[in-house]
């Protein structure tokens, strides 16, 4: 029976094999090393893995490299004075694809890059953090040395980041011990509002959601986590923080744009969506502000999932009919309140997240 070693030896030379598809080559001793900004991050921010690969004379080589676990990919790229026509490529399993899919769990899939050396090649991973604590990423350089037999060769670097998971501003996800991160079970209920780009095939008129919240402490607003879903294919959507004005939603502090909220499942499970903030506006403690959602296409169609506790009042708690696709409706006439005093309904769960 072939020992662990061997067995790694001759997977590694499939790999290789299946990375660079050539002949080998002059022995060569590669380099690779790995750098990650910024020093520090927190949720849902993007986070860049810089692998940079070097080698003075010819050899042929590949990269392999694990998406660390509990991120998502956002993009790669591969520059160099050889570059292959084959760009980095994504494997789950044994399997490679064709291409990375933005916004795909990252557990169990890997980058792989072509690298024909000589020269110097820099592969930029970015990712996007699901969770807090340390993230760590490593990738390994195989190559082909000079022997008889030829050998599969490696050398591996990695770089570390703190992912800080920033305060909580205001949540109402369930009990107060919160809600898993990426999760909503039972600290979201299975009840949900619609918001919708009133195709009128739908038979429906536009509707955009706000809530309002109170910051507990005085921070820079760092992500927003929201329990939202998406009815078919469209799946463009506009997230508004805004001052008060009197009791409906005002002057507008950042808009984001999202495209990556997940396709609906059946309640009570629904995934939590973390969103960066990038404009990261002042949220002063003991003032009110709106959360907002609204279509950024006709056919737009999303679920907010209900918070299990928090109840729905005739102010905290509006809709607008009034919705201009990408426009964030600013009149108080604009807006009505979904609860009233004869009701008992809990409104839209979320979380506002914050660092200094």
């Amino acid at each position: 029976m072939p020992s662990r070693t061997a067995s790694k030896v001759c997977f590694a030379g499939v790999l290789l094999i299946a990375l660079i598809g050539g002949a080998p080559a002059t022995a060569q001793t590669p380099t690779i090393t790995m750098s990650v900004s910024p020093a520090a991050g927190f949720l849902g921010q993007d986070i860049t893995f810089t692998i940079t690969v070097e080698s003075p004379q010819k050899v042929t080589a590949g990269v392999i490299d694990p998406v660390p676990y509990r991120t998502k990919f956002v993009s790669v790229q591969h520059s160099g004075p050889n570059v292959p026509t084959e760009k980095c490529t994504e494997v789950g399993g044994y399997n490679p694809l064709a291409n990375l899919t933005p916004g795909s769990p990252s557990f169990g899939k890997r980058v792989q890059c072509p690298i024909v050396f000589p020269g110097r090649v820099s592969i930029t991973l970015v990712v996007s953090a699901l969770s807090p604590g340390v993230v760590t990423n490593s990738a390994v350089l195989l190559y082909e040395s000079q022997a008889h037999p030829v050998k599969i060769k490696y050398v591996s670097a990695s770089a570390s980041i703190y992912v800080s998971p920033g305060l909580p501003l205001f949540s109402n996800f369930g009990p107060a011990s919160g809600c898993p991160v990426g999760r909503a079970d039972d600290c979201i209920s299975p009840n949900s509002f619609s918001v919708t780009g009133g195709n009128p095939a739908a038979l429906n008129p536009p509707f955009t959601l706000a809530a309002s919240f109170t910051p507990a402490a005085s921070l820079k607003l760092s992500a927003i986590e929201l329990p939202f879903s998406v009815i078919g294919s469209a799946d463009t959507f506009n997230v508004w923080i805004t001052a008060d004005n009197n009791g409906t939603p005002g002057t507008v502090l950042e808009l984001i744009k999202v495209t990556n909220f997940p396709t609906a499942t059946p309640p009570p499970f629904t995934e939590v969506t973390i969103i960066a903030s990038s404009a990261r506006p002042a949220l002063a403690s003991g003032t009110q502000f709106w959360l907002v959602i609204g279509p950024g296409d006709n056919a737009g169609f999303g679920q907010w999932f209900a918070s299990s506790s928090d109840t729905a009042t005739s102010t905290n708690f509006l809709n607008s009919t009034a919705t201009t696709l990408n426009v964030m409706p600013l009149a108080a006439s604009d807006w009505s309140a979904i609860a009233n005093s004869t009701q008992q309904i809990t409104r839209v769960a979320f979380q506002i997240d914050g660092l200094p």
